[in-house]
């Protein structure tokens, strides 16, 4: 899947696109799924820029 190469941030760059591959997908297949699509994508976003230490999304 990712090739003999990648190191370990290229894994994890192709790790955090999963959220938003899966988000296209699901407003691709029904339009009335938006909006829940959209909670999905903001909760890994706060997720993920949590885990990385955005100071922009810290949890309280």
């Amino acid at each position: 899947m990712f090739g003999r190469h990648s190191t370990s941030g290229q894994v994890m760059a192709n790790f955090f696109q999963l959220p938003h591959i899966v988000v296209d997908f699901i407003r691709a297949t029904d339009s009335r799924l938006t909006e829940m699509a959209s909670r999905i994508e903001h909760f890994f976003q706060k997720r993920f820029a949590t885990m990385r230490g955005s100071p922009r999304h810290k949890c309280v």
